[in-house]
């Protein structure tokens, strides 16, 4: 059973929120996206165009 929340979601991404955590954290899936990975950590191209959605729909929350 998942315990993910969506909190928006487009033709090629979505961004999801852990429920039931004291602190949740937030995933977010991009299909097709070109990245690199090393031992040091990994890097994500997220296109303009779906980092524009995801900052205008999600408030930040500290």
């Amino acid at each position: 059973m998942s315990t993910r929340s969506t909190l928006i979601h487009g033709k090629n991404f979505s961004l999801h929120e852990e429920l039931f955590e004291r602190t949740p954290p937030v995933w977010l899936t991009l299909d097709g996206c070109v990245f690199e990975a090393t031992e040091r950590g990994v890097k994500v191209e997220i296109p303009l165009a779906v980092w524009e959605v995801i900052r205008h729909h999600t408030p930040a929350r500290f």
